[in-house]
């Protein structure tokens, strides 16, 4: 039998040194269990499988709702492609996407690594737009479906030594 994916939500989140926004703790986490907690079936995305897996099995155990992990890396465009490939596979249709990965770097721009701060900007712009494209196509076809992209206050606010996000 095939899970109630109608009502599914996709969270994509992931960790980054220097700034935390992923599915394993903050405002992912709690998204998570929000959406579960309505009765929704989810998809959780993130880099550290180990404690995303915990989250899965927490929120299934609590609010007895079908959840999908996947180990993905949201800063490689391709990776979000074979992503969204995996689920259509698996005949998963994403209603709700809540994207709020990103981070940013602390300390003075000049004095960080240029591959750094072009990684940052591989998951906070172009990976962004990937996986909002890919899915949005989807949600298109159907004439249905909802995005949420999340950002940090810290990227409206002249924070000192702070870029990013």
């Amino acid at each position: 039998m095939s899970p109630p994916w109608r009502r599914g939500v996709s969270l994509h989140q992931q960790t980054k040194p220097g700034f935390s926004s992923p599915a394993q703790s903050g405002f992912g986490e709690e998204f998570a269990r929000q959406y579960a907690e309505q009765g929704h079936s989810l998809v959780l995305v993130a880099r550290r499988l180990d404690r995303l897996q915990r989250i899965a099995e927490a929120l299934r155990q609590q609010f007895h709702v079908e959840i999908v992990v996947e180990q993905v890396d949201l800063s490689d465009a391709a990776a979000v492609v074979q992503l969204h490939r995996r689920l259509r596979e698996r005949g998963i249709a994403i209603e709700i996407l809540i994207n709020n990965a990103g981070h940013g770097l602390q300390g003075p721009f000049l004095d960080g690594q240029l591959d750094t701060a072009l990684a940052m900007v591989q998951l906070d712009i172009a990976s962004l737009t990937a996986i909002t494209h890919v899915f949005a196509q989807d949600m298109r076809k159907r004439r249905r479906g909802k995005i949420l992209l999340a950002a940090s206050l810290l990227a409206y606010q002249g924070v000192e030594n702070f870029h990013g996000d």
